[in-house]
Formats: C-alpha cells, sequence, structure tokens
C-alpha cells in the first residue's frame, strides 16, 4: 500500500512540476507509526503539509505524528469549538489548523479560534465543503486574521448558482465583495432546486468489502 501511494505521489509531482503546492489528506486513516512512515517517503516531495494523518480525539498521537515530520501537519475540521482546540495549540501539535465555519460556531467562534492560534504561530486554513455561504463566512474571517493561510473550496462552480453572482479568483486569490452581510445574495428559487436532501449513505465508498459501514 504504501509503495502504491509513493508512486501515485511521485507520478503527481512529475505531472504538476516543482512550482506546484501539492498537499495530501490522510483523512484520519492511519495509526501514528503508519502515517510516520508514510510522510517520510514523502520527504524528497517537501509537501506544503499532510491533513489529518491520524484520528483527531487523540492529540498525543497528533504530537508524535508532527515531532517526527519535517513539513507541516494540518486538523482540525472535526473539532468543534476552541476549547477542543485549546489543547492542540498547547501541545503545538500542528502547524496548521482547519476549524470549519459550519461546525465550530459561526463567524465569531472562528475568528476566537483564529486569534488563539496566532498566539502558538499556528496558520489557519479554515475547512469548507457545505457551500457559497459557508464559504462566504469562512472569507470574512479570513480576511480578518493575520494568520489566516489559505482558504479551502471544493470549487467555484459548487452550488454557483445558490448565491446571485460567484467569486472572482485570479492568480489564486479571490476579491473580497463589497456587499452588505456575507457579501452574497441568495437566489431563493434556485436554492430550493439544488439543495433537496439526498442520503450520503447510500453511496458504495462508504463500506468495505465485507459490507461493513466505513468512513469515506
Amino acid at each position: 500500500m504504501i509503495d502504491n501511494f509513493v508512486a501515485c505521489a511521485n507520478l503527481m509531482r512529475e505531472w504538476l512540476g516543482p512550482e506546484i503546492e501539492i498537499a495530501f489528506d490522510f483523512h484520519a486513516k492511519f495509526t501514528p507509526a503508519l502515517a510516520i512512515e508514510i510522510c517520510q517517503q514523502l520527504k524528497p516531495m517537501r509537501p506544503m503539509f499532510v491533513e489529518e494523518p491520524c484520528p483527531q480525539e487523540n492529540v498525543d498521537a497528533l504530537k508524535l505524528v508532527s515531532d517526527h515530520v519535517p513539513f507541516p501537519i494540518a486538523t482540525g475540521e472535526r473539532l468543534l469549538s476552541r476549547w477542543e482546540f485549546r489543547e492542540v495549540f498547547e501541545k503545538q501539535a500542528c502547524a496548521y489548523i482547519q476549524p470549519d465555519v459550519a461546525h465550530a460556531g459561526g463567524i465569531s467562534e472562528l475568528k476566537r479560534i483564529a486569534n488563539m492560534a496566532e498566539v502558538y504561530y499556528i496558520h489557519v486554513m479554515p475547512h469548507c465543503a457545505i457551500g457559497p455561504l459557508a464559504l462566504a463566512a469562512c472569507m470574512n474571517v479570513d480576511a480578518s486574521v493575520p494568520n489566516f493561510l489559505i482558504q479551502e473550496s471544493v470549487g467555484p462552480d459548487f452550488l454557483a448558482g445558490v448565491v446571485e453572482s460567484a467569486w472572482k479568483v485570479r492568480d489564486g486569490f479571490a476579491a473580497l465583495s463589497t456587499a452588505p452581510g456575507l457579501g452574497v445574495e441568495v437566489d431563493e428559487k434556485e436554492a430550493a432546486i439544488l439543495t433537496k436532501y439526498t442520503e450520503e449513505l447510500g453511496g458504495e465508498h462508504y463500506y468495505e468489502q465485507d459490507g461493513s459501514v466505513a468512513d469515506w
């Protein structure tokens, strides 16, 4: 498994060339020992970061990985408040945090978490995989904290019809809106069409080959 993973990673680097940053999301799948072994194999690539190398519940395990890896470790999309982030900060268990505005308590709580991280010289990369309104909320925080690094988004076209106008991205930067509130206007008719409920657990990727339930 490790050899195949590293081979795919090296092929990706060959395709993209040396100028494009590459990051890896382990999605909390590995034990600390396995995560460290894989990261050591990725060392020559100098990844921008590795996200969630091991489950987030055990901060000491995350710290162990971080101490044995020469490039930044990121975590935080499943942490729900500044109190959960506190231990991560105090133990310097990662270099980047990824709080989600929709999970961690909204704009004000996201900003508090980012401000706490600044004290520990930890950068913020807000997680956002929900839609354009959550992205707009994140971007309001991004513009107001000095330790902001990058903003995650599932793509400019994701549910783009929900808002009147999508963000313009140029050379990797998105221009901030000058409109009031979140900075976007919602097309409620389009939103009603695009946001109908679908059963996520129906996908095959939520089950292992033996039929057991799995985290995608």
